[in-house]
């Protein structure tokens, strides 16, 4: 593999190929962020429709915050799956910054609606962006891991 690296004709001269920049390590900036905006926007609108439906039901299971949580679960899940090719530290401070939009958009949303602070929901939504951030921080360092792993044996 490293002597068809040398004669590769398409190479600049003087430029190793472990000095070129490589696709997979560009930071996309633009439609990302378009991407995490419109999944906040998407927070807020579970958070506001959940706040909405706890009035339809009844009963000591509330399955609207049991579909809410899923819904966002859902929506972490794909802010993850959108920085999973970014470097490791962009990756991590931006899956962050995303999920913790993500919580806030949904903790807006629903005390809006609510139209007063429940501590309650507000511990619950902290508890559930502390293992938002963590396992997604996680999951951006074993994605890179293996993709830096795969790189070096390759």
């Amino acid at each position: 593999m490293k002597k068809l690296q040398e004669n590769n004709p398409y190479q600049p001269p003087g430029v190793k190929i472990d000095q070129a920049v490589r696709l997979n390590d560009a930071t996309p900036t633009g439609i990302a962020w378009l991407k995490i905006w419109l999944v906040a926007a998407a927070s807020l609108f579970v958070g506001v429709i959940s706040r909405l439906a706890r009035e339809l039901v009844r009963g000591p299971i509330h399955f609207e915050a049991i579909a809410a949580t899923v819904v966002q679960i859902a929506l972490v899940l794909a802010v993850i799956y959108t920085f999973r090719r970014w470097r490791l530290r962009d990756g991590i401070i931006n899956v962050n910054l995303a999920i913790t939009m993500i919580w806030w958009a949904f903790l807006i949303g629903w005390t809006f609606i609510h139209r007063k602070l429940w501590d309650d929901f507000i511990f619950m939504v902290a508890i559930f962006w502390l293992g938002s951030v963590t396992i997604g921080s996680l999951l951006i360092y074993f994605i890179n891991y293996i993709r830096t792993k795969s790189r070096r044996e390759s």
